[in-house]
Parts: structure tokens; C-alpha cells; sequence
């Protein structure tokens, strides 16, 4: 029998996208009758890319959230928090609180969804319970804990708290992706094994196609959908290293931007030697996988910041590069000292958490 799956993802870097999109994937192979429809404000090539090959594109119906469901946490760049941003965004929303809620209730009226998945916006659960559809949440952090660090403490703030509260326990259940925030205030939870696609080497086919690549050590620079405006004509040269950068970074010579290589961004991460990162969960979690050692960028600020690199610690080998460091470019100490790290060789199953999080999904359906 057909089953319609409406899918809110928020914009808020491309982890979330990563791990809804191996839900959906594990959801497809068991019910191939399924069709999803996905809302998100990450561009539609975007989406449909990491779908390619995996979900008919007949089965997707891609609707850009022009009405900006859920904003995540407004940015000054990959790393920084946009503070003021985020309090007069939240309030505007809040302010406005039934109006939205509305709205998406008739979205989903006219969809008609056997179910609503949320990774991780709390307007679409609330709207969803509200209309009596199951409503499910996935991700590894929630926006209540993050207003609670970045959003004001006055009595309009404490509401918004308690209005994104009582939306995530509207949820059926919210599935927490390991490594993910206690989250103390649901009791709709259940803590679920790690989300992400295991990539494959294709490390022979960049050789062949970029023969700079031969013999040297491949580092993939990646804030994880977002951009960082880093100057790399400044960065020492470093002779047996080749950096593959993501984003809209203007490189030099000797850089490699990913989509040269048309390949996976999966597959790429599993290719590369090392990666340079922002302390998130899709690149953390497949540089485990994978067991690529990491440099991160610390976002110390952020509350699943050192949940997220207590568990990186364990399981792959880890330094930290400051944000100062990481402007003026990594240094051969720097790259010498990652890789004289004894390994971790863990061996980590990718596909465990998307079946699980798969079988709890089916039993609302």
C-alpha cells in the first residue's frame, strides 16, 4: 500500500540533511511503494545529490521552504553565532506563533501525509499532532537547548522555551541520533546508534584523474555546508599535502574544489587522508566512520560541542586547530602531528541507526 511521507529538514548545515536522507533511504527499501515529499530550504540539487540513485526521483516532491519553517540558529559564519539575529528571529516566529502553526497545518491538509518527520524544526510536530497525524523528530540536538544558550532570558524568552518544548513533546517519539544532547525535558525519547552513509575509497580514480594527487597526503576542508571566508592564498605551502575544499572559497593553485571530482561527498571523505572541520555531526560522525583523522575548529559555545568531540576523541584520532590557526592556514607540524597519532581502528556499523530509527517509524505507520 502507497504511504505519503511529508520530511521537514532544516537549512542549518548539511549534517541534517545527512542523516534524514539515510532514514528515508532504509525507509524506501523496505517501502518502495513510498512517497516523500521533502521540505527544506537546502537547495534542491543539493538534496536531490545526496538522493541520487538510492530513491527514485519519481518518489521525491521537493518543496523549498520559502516560508522558512525552521530557521536553525542564524549564522555570522560556519563557526560564530549570530546572537541578535537569532532572538529577533525566534521572537518574530513566536510572536506569531498560532499564524505559523496554522499555516502548516494546512500544508499538510492538502499533502495528506500517512506521517510527518522533522529534522529537526518543532512547528511542523506541533501542527502535525495538532491534526492527529504521527509526528516524528530526528536529529542529535534540539532547538530548545540551543534558545536556552543563545536566546534571551527574559519572560518573552522563557515563553518561546516552553512554546519549542511542548512542540517536541507533541512528537510520537523523538529519535536521538548518537552522539546527541540528554535532551532531560522529553520523555518522548529514545536514544538510537549514529546516522550516516559509509563512503567508499575512490582514491585511485582522483590519482588518475589528478595526477598532483600522486604520492601526497589528500586533506578535505569542510565546514559542513556552511561557508567560512578564509583567505587561502596566505596558507604555508606544504609540499606533500593537497587540500580539496568544499563552499565558495576562491582557490589558489594547487587547490582542489570538491565538485572537480564528481563523486559522492561520502565517497570523497573516505578518499582523503585527513579532514579540517567544525565540530558538527555529519562530518564528525563519517570521519569516524571512515576513520579519518580530524582537525577541528572548536565551537565551544555550542551545548552538544563537547558531547560531540568526547565521543570523536574515542573513536578516531583528533586535534584541535584554534580559529586563528585555521585562518592562516595548517602548518607540517600541525598536519605531522595528526598522522603520528597511533590509530584508532575502530570498526563502526554506518547502516545500524538508519534501520533502527526505520523500525520505530514503520510501527506508527
Amino acid at each position: 500500500m502507497k504511504k505519503n511521507i511529508v520530511v521537514y529538514i532544516t537549512g542549518h548545515g548539511y549534517g541534517h540533511l545527512s542523516q534524514t536522507i539515510e532514514v528515508l533511504i532504509a525507509l524506501f527499501r523496505i517501502k518502495p511503494q513510498t512517497q516523500f515529499t521533502l521540505i527544506t530550504s537546502i537547495p534542491e540539487v543539493m538534496v536531490l545529490t545526496r538522493i541520487a540513485e538510492r530513491i527514485p526521483v519519481s518518489h521525491i516532491d521537493y518543496v523549498n521552504d520559502d516560508a522558512k519553517t525552521d530557521i536553525g540558529i542564524p549564522m555570522v559564519d560556519a563557526i560564530q553565532v549570530n546572537q541578535e539575529e537569532t532572538i529577533a528571529a525566534y521572537k518574530r516566529i513566536h510572536r506569531q506563533w498560532t499564524s505559523h502553526i496554522k499555516f502548516e497545518e494546512q500544508r499538510l491538509v492538502a499533502l495528506k501525509p500517512d506521517i510527518v518527520l522533522s529534522n529537526v524544526g518543532y512547528v511542523a510536530l506541533q501542527a502535525g499532532a495538532n491534526l492527529d497525524i504521527p509526528s516524528v523528530a530526528l536529529c542529535s540536538l534540539d532547538w530548545a537547548t540551543t534558545w536556552a544558550k543563545f536566546g534571551s532570558q527574559d519572560g518573552e524568552g522563557k515563553e518561546i522555551f516552553n512554546q519549542i518544548v511542548e512542540a517536541y513533546r507533541s512528537a510520537k517519539i523523538f529519535l536521538q541520533m548518537t552522539p546527541h544532547l540528554p535532551m532531560l525535558f522529553l520523555k518522548n525519547t529514545i536514544s538510537v546508534p549514529f546516522v550516516v552513509r559509509q563512503g567508499k575509497s575512490k582514491r585511485q580514480f582522483i590519482d588518475q584523474r589528478f595526477s598532483q594527487c600522486l604520492g601526497k597526503k589528500l586533506i578535505l576542508i569542510s565546514m559542513g555546508g556552511m561557508d567560512a571566508e578564509i583567505n587561502f592564498d596566505q596558507w604555508p605551502k606544504i609540499d606533500h599535502v593537497i587540500y580539496i575544499v568544499t563552499g565558495r572559497n576562491t582557490l589558489p593553485k594547487g587547490f582542489i574544489h570538491s565538485d572537480e571530482l564528481k563523486l559522492d561527498f561520502s565517497d570523497i571523505m573516505a578518499s582523503v587522508d585527513a579532514v579540517l572541520t567544525k565540530t558538527g555531526y555529519g562530518m564528525v560522525v563519517e570521519s569516524v566512520v571512515n576513520q579519518i583523522p580530524l582537525f577541528y575548529v572548536a565551537r565551544i559555545d555550542w551545548p552538544e560541542h563537547e558531547i560531540m568531540l568526547e565521543w570523536c576523541k574515542e573513536n578516531n584520532c583528533v586535534l584541535e586547530v584554534t580559529r586563528s590557526e585555521f585562518e592562516q592556514g595548517l602548518t607540517k607540524d600541525q598536519i605531522d602531528n595528526l598522522f603520528s597519532l597511533p590509530a584508532k581502528n575502530k570498526v563502526l556499523e554506518a547502516g545500524q541507526g538508519a534501520e533502527i530509527c526505520t523500525n520505530y517509524i514503520l510501527s506508527l505507520m
